[in-house]
């Protein structure tokens, strides 16, 4: 799944894809608008080169998208799990780790 960053919009995208986490955004586009949209949104915040999203935040949305099925929310916390094994989540546990993409620009939704 990807978190897709435009005109301010914050959008999970492919919510069912559990295997993968990334902030998509436009190249050259400003860290403080990346980090003014996640914080607005109640998504997370950036922090140097990655963001730290909300886990809470990307849970609720990911399982409103998915229709709170249990193989999406099975799916979700390991990926959380496998997350926190891999150093990614924040040692509240409030946080996960996700990394920039702004290699090519995100597809509009």
């Amino acid at each position: 799944m990807y978190i897709h960053i435009e005109h301010g919009r914050v959008t999970v995208i492919e919510p069912d894809n559990f295997r993968a986490l990334s902030v998509k955004v436009h190249p050259g586009t400003d860290p403080t608008v990346i980090k003014e949209a996640l914080l607005g949104a109640g998504a997370g915040t950036l922090a140097s080169d990655y963001a730290q999203i909300d886990i809470e935040w990307l849970r609720n949305r990911v399982l409103t998208q998915l229709s709170g099925s249990a193989d999406a929310h099975e799916s979700f916390e390991a990926m959380v799990e496998y997350a926190d094994k891999s150093g990614w989540v924040d040692p509240s546990g409030t946080l996960v780790r996700a990394h920039l993409d702004s290699s090519s620009p995100a597809d509009s939704q």
